[in-house]
């Protein structure tokens, strides 16, 4: 697998606009923050993907300012995700808004440590993009600005052909630490209803890189505190 340096944990840039009249006061994770809809566009520049992203009001005056001129922005930020109605919702959380191009690493890319978790819900469709594809539900620690651990998210993430099938082929009796970057997307698709077929869209985490699967420990009938072992080992 190709090797890359990692940069902090769940952290990464966007670089894209902010959607005009998306911005919106929101309750979310304990806090009265701000949500938008982010649109940006892939390496090539061929693909765009619109994402939610939250931010507190300290970054609001930049990023109104520079949607109301129509300019660019340059996001740090982590992922995170919030269950709301027995559904998993993933945003951007953005840490600071960035002025100066020349200060970005690797724009729209997020390096991601997550761990395994238990595989319902696990599936292979190959017929997404004529790829094998693999999609699990991964848990990851946040932390703060500061590197202080606040809590842990779960991240919807897909693994894609030669990827997916090394993932897949894990031994389900152990938890996995998986070393990744890629991509944080919103898939459109639809689903059946009582009316006939509804869009909905998934927000979840591309693995378009790993460089390292690390056998964490063995699943047993106890809860395992990834938290405590993540703060005791940071």
């Amino acid at each position: 697998m190709k090797e890359f340096v990692v940069t902090p944990n769940n952290r990464g840039y966007l670089v894209g606009y902010v959607l005009p009249d998306t911005i919106k006061p929101v309750s979310l994770f304990g806090k009265d923050i701000y949500q938008a809809t982010f649109d940006y566009t892939n390496s090539s520049e061929t693909t765009h993907y619109q994402i939610p992203i939250v931010f507190a009001g300290k970054e609001k005056l930049w990023i109104e300012r520079y949607t109301n001129l129509g300019k660019y922005l340059i996001l740090r930020g982590k992922l995170a995700s919030y269950n709301e109605n027995y559904h998993l919702y993933v945003v951007f959380c953005v840490d600071k808004t960035i002025c100066k191009k020349d200060r970005i690493y690797q724009p729209n890319i997020i390096s991601l440590q997550a761990y395994t978790t238990a595989k319902k819900g696990f599936y292979v469709d190959k017929t997404f993009k004529n790829k094998t594809v693999l999609n699990w539900v991964c848990q990851t620690a946040d932390y703060d600005e500061q590197g202080q651990f606040v809590g842990m998210s779960h991240i919807p993430v897909v693994f894609f052909g030669n990827i997916a099938k090394e993932i897949n082929s894990l031994d389900e009796n152990f938890k996995y630490k998986i070393s990744m970057k890629g991509l944080f997307v919103g898939r459109k698709f639809s689903k059946k209803s009582n009316n006939g077929r509804i869009e909905k869209t998934s927000y979840e985490f591309w693995a378009l890189e790993v460089s390292n699967i690390e056998k964490h420990k063995q699943i047993s009938n106890d809860s395992l505190d990834f938290a405590e072992e993540d703060e005791n080992n940071k």
